[in-house]
């Protein structure tokens, strides 16, 4: 069988898995929050272990099968906040170039690096998130219909009895929140699925590009601070501009939290302690949240601080 051939057997089937996966999560749930990472694993790996044309043949076949099994909205969604930011980012991950170019080593390759890569995941799927909230028409609205049919099914069961100045700041709360906390859920999904989908490829010895080191290199480019600025200033307006800026806070901030996390797992290296202090991290981030906004700014701190090359030798690249 040809390489080419074999790129797009695997992308065929990388397609039908990453599909199947898609079809699987339906409604929103820890469930669902699984398969749609999960769904992104085919594709990272036919990328990264095989070729761009294995990558982006398995979105055209997930696409398409996505396009059949359910309707043209929900396959465009799950193509702009899973199937293409993965075959890109895939696609970023194999890219190097002569180390020589650089004064390094004649034999050596310098691969792209992950802060560039992390900077590449927030913005697409910050951009993800705006394109879904035009395509159902989000608006404080619609996120205060949402807050009047939890309120009816609440007061209806007994459960509680709201008095109408906690609804309108809840509303206002609320449509703030969402589209914050759904940007963040996609880069912290999408880098997870690169995460174990690089480690998998490694281990097969398919592997291109070398294991970097997350701790020293998790970290945020500085022009990502400039966006979180920009983001945050727009959530001071209102409407729908209100709504781009909690998205771009979301994604950028998300990719902060990422790398406060690296640092505080560099810092407890060899400490005896250094299981429970971060079971305990994140443990309290998933029950209370707070504990994310010190390691935002833990990751802000870090930001546009010197991150080593991921250098390797030519010679040690695995070819098809």
């Amino acid at each position: 069988m040809t390489l080419n051939a074999n790129s797009v057997l695997i992308g065929i089937l990388a397609g039908i898995a990453s599909a199947l996966l898609l079809l699987s999560a339906g409604q929103p749930s820890m469930l669902s929050v699984i398969l749609f990472a999960g769904a992104a694993l085919p594709i990272f790996i036919a990328g990264l272990g095989w070729s761009n044309k294995a990558s982006f043949t398995a979105v055209i076949v997930a696409f398409g099968a996505l396009l059949i099994a359910s309707d043209p909205q929900i396959a465009l969604i799950n193509a702009v906040t899973t199937l293409l930011p993965s075959a890109w980012l895939a696609h970023l991950s194999t890219l190097a170039r002569p180390a020589s170019d650089l004064g390094g080593p004649d034999d050596g390759l310098v691969w792209y690096p992950l802060p560039q890569l992390m900077l590449h995941g927030a913005t697409l799927m910050i951009l993800a998130t705006l394109m879904i909230g035009w395509a159902i028409d989000y608006s404080p609205e619609l996120s205060d219909q949402f807050i009047d049919a939890l309120l009816v099914a609440l007061n209806q069961n007994g459960d509680a009895d709201f008095r109408l100045q906690d609804v309108d700041a809840t509303k206002k709360l609320l449509s703030t929140l969402l589209p914050m906390t759904q940007s963040a859920m996609w880069v912290i999904i999408l880098f997870i699925a690169w995460y174990f989908a690089s480690a998998i490829v490694r281990m097969s010895g398919r592997s291109k590009r070398p294991r970097d080191n997350m701790h020293v290199s998790l970290r945020m480019p500085q022009l990502a601070m400039l966006f979180l600025g920009f983001g945050a200033i727009l959530m001071f307006f209102d409407g729908q501009i209100s709504y781009i800026g909690a998205t771009i806070v979301g994604g950028f901030g998300a990719g902060f939290l990422m790398a406060g996390l690296a640092v505080l797992h560099q810092k407890t290296l060899g400490k005896i302690w250094r299981n429970a202090a971060l079971w305990g991290t994140y443990v309290t981030i998933v029950i209370f949240s707070f504990p994310a906004a010190i390691l935002v700014i833990v990751g802000l701190f870090e930001a546009g601080k010197h991150v080593p090359l991921l250098v390797s030798k030519s010679n040690d690249i695995n070819e098809e």
